[in-house]
């Protein structure tokens, strides 16, 4: 009996005297820059000025737009931030301006920028959103940056009846 025990107490000793060994693999992490920014919804918007009713009356400003988003997709190198700029591509009537306001971002998550408004748009890139690091808006109508267009009468002089197209562009670049 005295046998069992010893070899008994010798296993134990055996099993529990052991060694912890470990190993290690390397791991490997890759993040690509990303700028991306799209508009939503796709296609054009119409503003556009009402006739006065009642002679010695200005024309009406019902001009005012606010079905686009501005959405967005970020990934920067480290102390790096971004800029939306906005400008005008064509030509704005005479006597008219076309201000832009837009507003922060509502959804996403990460370090979405502050929004620079109102400005008035012309042919030279202004920035509306600054300070964009890694940072995503979500995809679609609703969300992201909200733009709201309104047309301004800057000299009444100028102004001739007729339509104009012109586009605007929006730019995600570097600062």
């Amino acid at each position: 009996m005295k046998v069992y025990i010893f070899m008994l107490c010798m296993i134990t000793h055996v099993v529990y005297g052991q060694t912890t060994s470990t190993g290690t693999t390397s791991a490997s992490l890759t993040f690509p820059l990303v700028a991306l920014l799209d508009v939503e919804p796709i296609g054009s918007i119409n503003l556009s000025f009402t006739a006065p009713t009642e002679a010695g009356a200005a024309l009406g400003s019902s001009a005012t737009n606010t079905t686009k988003w501005i959405n967005i997709s970020s990934a920067v190198t480290t102390g790096l931030t971004r800029r939306v700029t906005a400008q005008i591509s064509g030509t704005v009537p005479n006597g008219v301006r076309l201000q832009l306001q837009t507003a922060n971002a509502t959804s996403g998550a990460g370090t979405r920028g502050t929004a620079i408004t109102p400005i008035f748009l012309t042919t030279t890139a202004q920035t509306i959103i600054n300070s964009i690091g890694g940072a995503y808006t979500n995809s679609g109508s609703g969300v992201g940056y909200n733009l709201t267009y309104s047309l301004d009468i800057q000299t009444y002089s100028l102004l001739s009846s007729g339509s104009s197209t012109f586009s605007v562009l929006f730019t995600l670049a570097d600062n």
